[in-house]
């Protein structure tokens, strides 16, 4: 797993909040389904954020200052200004937007379980997690 998980995991997040933005919207309530969108694209910027910094701070020759610090002043007061205005402004339920910024957790887990299972991760394991001798 390299950083092209992570891009993996915003995408499907992305596509996953946009289907339920479509299917809640519909079924059930539009303004809940917004902060459910809201909250998943917002999760998706700050993971976005996240793999910028370690990748600009891990870099084997010069970091680079100025883009550290731009990526710094974007995410810390502008990211999460635009979260907090977001729940202050109280255009959707809270809830809605915690379920949304939590979709990204559940894709890393479904996506961690699924390349485990493809790659044959679980056939020497037991569902205790001990190691299976033989």
């Amino acid at each position: 797993m390299g950083l092209d998980f992570i891009n993996r995991v915003i995408k499907t997040t992305l596509l996953f909040g946009a289907i339920v933005f479509l299917f809640g919207s519909y079924y059930f309530d539009w303004i809940y389904s917004l902060g459910i969108f809201t909250g998943a694209l917002w999760g998706c910027a700050n993971l976005w954020f996240i793999r910028q910094f370690v990748v600009n701070y891990i870099t084997a020759g010069n970091r680079d200052a100025g883009r550290l610090a731009l990526f710094a002043l974007i995410k810390f007061p502008v990211l999460y200004g635009l979260g907090f205005l977001t729940l202050w402004l109280g255009w959707f339920p809270v809830v809605s937007f915690v379920i949304g910024f939590s979709l990204i957790f559940l894709v890393v887990v479904l996506k961690a379980l699924g390349l485990l299972l493809t790659e044959g991760g679980l056939k020497n394991f037991n569902l205790i997690g001990k190691r299976v001798e033989g």
